[in-house]
């Protein structure tokens, strides 16, 4: 279970480091890393025109972060992003899925 796995990380974090912080009580938590269904990112103009993205990054986000970054900033300047991603540009609705409400 997630418990055990966090309970295991801080018996490691005794052992090379022992008595640096008071372990007695952990707090334990998770950031999440969104990604799109196909984990392949968002990155260009939103269906609204003043809304840009640059998400779905899923565990490659500090990785791709930058490059990713660069190329939202070429977009959004009008030029054609350095390197070629093959899926920067408009995120129109093919690539968003439809999600029913009820």
């Amino acid at each position: 279970t997630a418990r055990v796995r966090c309970e295991a990380l801080v018996r490691r974090y005794e052992e090379l480091f022992p008595g640096v912080a008071d372990t007695s009580e952990p707090n334990f938590w998770t950031g999440l890393r969104p990604s799109t269904p196909t984990n392949i990112p968002y990155i260009g103009r939103s269906k609204l025109s003043n809304l840009w993205l640059n998400a779905g990054h899923g565990t490659l986000g500090w990785t791709h972060g930058a490059g990713s970054g660069r190329a939202l900033a070429e977009l959004m300047s009008g030029r054609q992003p350095e390197l070629e991603f093959g899926f920067c540009g408009d995120v129109g609705t093919e690539r968003v899925p439809q999600v029913a409400v009820a």
